[in-house]
Order: structure tokens, then sequence, then C-alpha cells
């Protein structure tokens, strides 16, 4: 597979400190090349990744985060360079929003940030083109009404992060200088629990700047010491040597770096109960999740009953480089090729086929949106053998995980099998009749798993006359 990936421009690939979404797309990007896969990766010219790149700046900006000139200028000359690939994995915000331009492109997108209002109305814009992948299955719940194609954790290469001995007496406090990440109640934490705390900060913005000079810095004192920002082996160091890493965050965190890198020196986590820490941490084998501030006091007490290299198999076995890559490959698999005739999304390759225009048309264009709202909660595949005139059979396919649908044309097993005449289906196609009346009077005939007859069916438009409501199309679920 020639598979694309488009990095944000304000890092380079990987950062050389903090940025998490650099450091995902940098793994990425080594682990399908090393499956044996054609990559490129668009970013900056000042990338260290060692997989083919393409670049219009020649460095990152940080400083121009969120200029929307910059990012757009870098998205023309990105989609321009990935015309030909198989697949682009856009990790950027505008990129999907862009991509609209290129129909034919097949093109799925990861959401590293919250479903907040306003990411969710730039998702729901692209949402019936573009799967979208969820880092965590508490920010999935956090997208509403937004069909997510698949939930992939993040991943590390454990072999880079030597385990640490955990000899420095003191707790590590690791992220960025904001309120959302509990530095100041991470002070207070390891102050009632009489621990000292070691904090390691990005603190570049200004808005970062003006939380620490007026919340944090008032607080600090021998016991509570800010280190700045640090760079990727210092910073293993600073997390390895501590007894355990607090992260009592004050945000419905989409996932939380840190926390599997803690794991990876073997350095249990003390976090709140919010977002996705519940996913990362084992309560009472990796560490501690708690729902209150003061009860995270007592777990720092708590702290020799967990064991530092059940800490790092937990990485090994759940957080793994090679475990996030072989997920997103085999998603990349289920959307390209369910069959060996599959047809890919914005392709023409239903021209020539035997099938009448609306029979190809409709399974086409069913192809081309890529998801279905409708079908959020269907997995499975459905196969329509349609008798034509002739008497032959066309077999088509259509195959469904939470809303992403893949089309391909040809024999394929299937979980549900709806058997018709062309002129019926066409009917049902067109809105002339519904599919369950067709059903009902013997015209389309199901064998399998029924159930999925009842949710597929909600793809045919019916007569306009008699078409059920949204609400009432969601009671036959």
């Amino acid at each position: 597979m020639r598979i694309a990936l488009i990095a944000p421009p304000w890092l380079p690939v990987p950062p050389p400190s903090y940025g998490g979404v650099e450091a995902v797309v940098d793994r990425l990007a080594r682990g399908f090349d090393a499956a044996g896969h054609d990559v490129l990766l668009y970013t900056t010219g000042d990338s260290t990744c060692p997989v083919p790149k393409a670049s219009v700046y020649a460095r990152s900006s940080s400083e121009q985060l969120g200029i929307a000139a910059m990012e757009l200028r870098h998205l023309i000359h990105a989609y321009d360079a990935v015309q030909d690939y198989d697949l682009v994995h856009d990790h950027t915000v505008v990129g999907p929003v862009y991509a609209a331009r290129f129909p034919r492109l097949r093109v799925v997108t990861t959401n590293h940030g919250p479903f907040n209002d306003e990411l969710t109305d730039i998702y729901r814009s692209v949402a019936q083109r573009v799967p979208i992948i969820a880092i965590s299955h508490a920010q999935a719940e956090t997208a509403v009404d937004l069909p997510i194609a698949r939930v992939i954790h993040h991943g590390l290469d454990p072999e880079s992060f030597q385990v640490g001995p955990g000899d420095g007496e003191y707790l590590a406090c690791v992220g960025r200088m904001n309120p959302n990440k509990g530095i100041v109640e991470a002070i207070h934490i390891a102050r009632a629990a009489g621990a000292r705390l070691k904090i390691a900060a990005k603190m570049r913005e200004p808005a970062e700047q003006q939380y620490y000079e007026s919340e944090v810095k008032p607080l600090l004192d021998n016991d509570a010491e800010y280190l700045g920002e640090l760079g990727r082996e210092d910073l293993q160091e600073l997390v390895g040597r501590a007894t355990a890493l607090l992260n009592p965050i004050q945000w419905p965190e989409p996932f939380g770096l840190v926390m599997i890198e803690a794991l990876a020196v073997g350095t249990p986590v003390l976090v709140t109960r919010r977002g996705a820490a519940p996913e990362i941490v084992q309560d009472g084998v990796t560490g501690f999740v708690r729902d209150r501030e003061e009860d995270l006091v007592e777990a720092v007490r708590r702290l020799p009953e967990i064991a530092r290299d059940a800490c790092r198999k937990a990485v090994e076995a759940d957080f793994s480089t090679a475990r996030m890559v072989r997920d997103h490959l085999n998603f990349f698999e289920d959307l390209a090729a369910p069959t060996s005739r599959l047809l890919r999304p914005y392709s023409s390759e239903l021209k020539g086929l035997r099938m009448a225009d609306t029979m190809s048309d409709f399974f086409q264009k069913l192809g081309e949106r890529g998801h279905e709202p409708l079908l959020g909660h269907m997995r499975g595949a459905v196969r329509f053998d349609v008798r034509g005139d002739d008497g032959e059979v066309d077999q088509w396919v259509v195959a469904v995980d939470r809303g992403a649908v893949t089309v391909s044309h040809g024999h394929a097993d299937a979980d549900c099998a709806i058997g018709a005449d062309r002129a019926v289906l066409e009917r049902v196609i067109k809105g002339e009749e519904h599919a369950m009346a067709a059903v009902l009077r013997g015209a389309l005939r199901c064998s399998g798993d029924v159930e999925m007859l009842l949710t597929i069916q909600r793809i045919f438009p019916g007569p306009s006359d008699q078409r059920p409501t949204v609400g009432q199309q969601g009671g036959t679920r």
C-alpha cells in the first residue's frame, strides 16, 4: 500500500522535546515503512524521521501555531504531493476539509484533541467522506452524533525507554504549563503527602507564562521545583528516577502520552479519573486512579504496592508502536479491501460493469461517502444478490464498521444475504418502494442475520410521501 501521512507544520517530526502529535506521526511513519509499505511523510524540512519526506516549509514554526495562512499553504502543497497514494492519513485539523477538493483521494484523519464545539463542527462537515479515528474510548464517547470509524490508542517504542531505578525520592509532574494539567494541584498533593515534587513543563506561549507567574511560581519552594522544558533524554532520566508520575489532570484528556512514557520507564502513575486515564492506568497495578485530589495524597503512601516491572510490561503489551501500527494497518486494509474486487471510494472502477446505471451509481456513491451515520451501530457485511433480466446474478457487498462503509463488487462471504430481481432493487433505490414492504411481499429475500436487514434498509430513501422521520428510523434499532 502507498500511504501518505500529513503532519502539522508547527513542529518537526519527531519533535525535539514536547510534541505529542508529532511523536505519534513519527512512530506511525517508521512503522508503516518497516512493514513494507511505500510511505511519504509530508512535514517540514527540519524533520528527521527516516522515511521519504516532502515539504514546502524549510523549518517548522511553533510561534505561528494556529495561523491559518501557514497551515493552508502547507496543506495545498501536501495534497498536491500525495495525489498518487492509496491512502492519506491526515493529522491536521484543516486538512480533511481541504481534501474535499480531491474526491478520488481516500483520506482518513485522527483527532488528537477534544471533540469540543469547534472541532466537532469541523469533523461533522467531513464525516460523510473522511473516516475519523479516535485515540481513546473516552474521547470517542464525546463525539456527539459523529461516526467514529475506529478507536486506536497511541503507542511508543519500549526499546527506546530504559527502565529507571525509581530511587530519586521525589514525584515528577510533566506536561504543559497549563491549568488543565493540574500543576498547582500537583504541588498541593505532593506537599500534603510530604513528598518532594519536580516539575518539567513546556512554557512557550503567553498564556502558559501567565499561568506560571500568577499561579505556579508563588507556590514553589525547596519541596517543589520547576526545571523548565527538558529534552527527551533528560526527561526520561527525571521520570525514571521518580517514585511516581503525579498527573492530577483537570480536564477529560483524550489520551495522555506522558502516562505511557512514565510506565515505559517503570514509573507508576497517580492520576485523576478524567478522560482516557482509566484506559491507560490499571488501578492498583500500574498506579492509582482517583476521583479526588485528597485521595491521591493517600495513594502516594501506597506506592510501594506497585511493581515497576508491571508498569513496563503493561506498555509492552498494550501501548507499543507495533500494536499501534498493526491496528492502523488492519483498519486501512478493512477500508481498502473487504474483497479482492473492492470498489475503492472515489474511484471510476465501475465503468464497464454490466449492471444498469441506477444500480452502479447507487453503490458507487455509497462507497464514495465512506460513512453512513444511520449505520453507526452496525458491524458486519451484507451481500446483495441481484438477478438481471438475463438470469445472471450480480453481487454487491456492503461492509460496515460502526458507520464506516466500504463497497465491493463480486462474491464474498457476508453476515446477511439479500436477494432480489434487478427491477425490484432499482425501485427501492429510487425511493419508489420501501425495502421492508418489498420483504413483506416476498420480492426481497433475506438469509443470515435478519437484524442487519433491518439496519441496512436505512440507506434506501423510501417513497417521499411515506418516508419515516429520523426519530422513527432510530426507533428500529
